[in-house]
């Protein structure tokens, strides 16, 4: 009997002050749809530095739970067209809107398709996301080549991991707590006068 009383104010314990200190993943998707369908996919036409200097599209995340910190984080780009021959030399880059490199494109000729990138986000990509509210990554494409070249971009995921702001333990924990607690003492209340008679 004894043993089922304290396996029970254990449990009472520990539910009242469990809070949601695990992980929890999040997913944000820009998926472009104004030109095709090209391979069966719609995309954006993006222009290098000679035609359009400045592109940029942005991730923002809407958290539910809200947010403590980012664990750790990728970005992953769809896209077609960043060719880099002798003929047409393109060199597309990504970097955030603080001017930190994501990472460089790799080749996507049209014949073989539809090409995926993905890279983790550094420590300080993470800190620049975690610095706006809310939380949100802008990426900018740059080519700095000379000539003018053309990139399609179909779809750009965001996916990560970020430790949620802890909860309050609810008033019925509490409750559950202190009827725990009441039992104990009612129990030992009743052993002490079962022994002395």
């Amino acid at each position: 009997m004894k043993r089922m009383l304290c396996v029970y104010v254990a449990v009472v314990v520990l539910s009242a002050f469990s809070g949601s200190a695990l992980a929890l993943t999040f997913t944000n998707v820009v998926d472009w749809n104004l030109m095709g369908p090209w391979q069966g996919e719609y995309y954006r036409v993006v222009l290098d530095a000679s035609w359009n200097p400045d592109f940029s599209y942005l991730h923002v995340l809407d958290l539910d739970p809200p947010g403590l910190t980012i664990e750790s984080a990728t970005l992953s780009l769809r896209h077609v067209g960043n060719v880099s021959d002798l003929w047409n030399p393109e060199i597309w880059f990504a970097t955030t809107g603080g001017g930190i490199q994501i990472g460089q494109l790799s080749k996507s000729r049209w014949i073989s398709g539809w090409t995926t990138d993905t890279w983790s986000l550094s420590e300080n990509i993470l800190s620049e996301m975690t610095s706006t509210s809310p939380w949100s990554l802008e990426v900018r494409l740059s080519d700095p080549t000379s000539l003018p070249d053309g990139l399609r971009i179909d779809k750009s995921v965001l996916s990560g991991s970020y430790t949620p702001v802890p909860s309050a333990p609810e008033p019925n924990s509490f409750v559950l707590l202190g009827a725990g607690l009441l039992g104990l003492g009612v129990y030992s209340r009743f052993r002490k006068k079962k022994r002395w008679g």
